[in-house]
């Protein structure tokens, strides 16, 4: 038995085989965050083991952050959710960040009248939509539906209306990427036949997200716009918006 006058450094075994009796001063050491040095070990000497005190192990500090993504959201599909999903299942498994909050942000009802090319959704019944596609997805203390009418970007959104607590990022997808050259940071979801070399291209600053499966990879709010059968409307954008939907007025366009 150890005396009281035994230091920490020094650990004393029976007589067991070479092989247990490394693998327990390797686990002893490791228990008090040390390497162990068993090289001048014997199978039949059991002299006091040397340890070697290393430099603690830098802790990683975890990033606060939201993710906005900017759009006309008319109507909110299922795409937009399973975006939202994907990109906080990236940025906290792959970058150590812990996504707060993300953000919706529609457009103004002049942008997208233009866009439709024809009836359109308001924004506040847009921004309905998402509150009710959040909560069906279980995500709607997560996903915030916001005004994002005075900004023409999600970048922009962020700089001029964004007021969080945390650092937040612009979400696109790579089409839009692809289209709209931006050295900024920025998180990127691949969509369809998009290649990352002309993300990387474009956005060289990009956190690429792999696409979303199946046929939500290229699911677009001009698909359900489009469509006159309430059940391709729930099936792109579930029960709960397809029944919303169906008793909100969509709005003309101005001449």
């Amino acid at each position: 038995m150890a005396s009281d006058n035994d230091s920490d450094d020094e650990v004393f075994v029976g007589a067991k085989s070479s092989d247990e009796l490394q693998e327990e001063r390797r686990q002893a050491a490791e228990a008090k965050g040390l390497v162990l040095d068993v090289s001048s070990d014997s199978d039949e000497a059991v002299p006091p083991t040397k340890r070697v005190k290393t430099e603690p192990r830098a802790k990683r500090e975890t990033a606060r952050e939201a993710v906005v993504l900017h759009g006309s959201f008319d109507p909110v599909t299922l795409a937009h959710v399973e975006m939202a999903k994907a990109v906080i299942t990236h940025l906290e498994s792959a970058r150590n960040v812990e996504v707060k909050e993300v953000v919706m942000a529609t457009t103004s009802d002049a942008y997208v009248s233009k866009k439709a090319d024809g009836p359109y959704l308001c924004g506040e019944d847009r921004r309905t939509l998402i509150k009710l596609a959040a909560e069906e997805q279980g995500l709607g203390s997560l996903i915030q539906a916001a005004d994002g009418s005075k900004a023409s970007s999600g970048s922009g959104y962020i700089r001029k209306c964004y007021m969080g607590d945390y650092r937040a990022l612009n979400v696109v997808g790579s089409d839009v990427a692809i289209k709209y050259r931006k050295r900024g940071e920025c998180v990127v979801v691949m969509r369809g036949n998009d290649a990352q070399s002309a993300v990387r291209s474009a956005r060289p600053n990009a956190i690429i997200v792999p696409a979303l499966p199946g046929f939500l990879a290229d699911l677009s709010s001009t698909k359900v716009r489009d469509a006159r059968d309430p059940v391709v409307v729930e099936r792109f954008c579930g029960p709960a918006v397809a029944k919303a939907m169906a008793s909100m007025t969509r709005h003309v366009p101005s001449p």
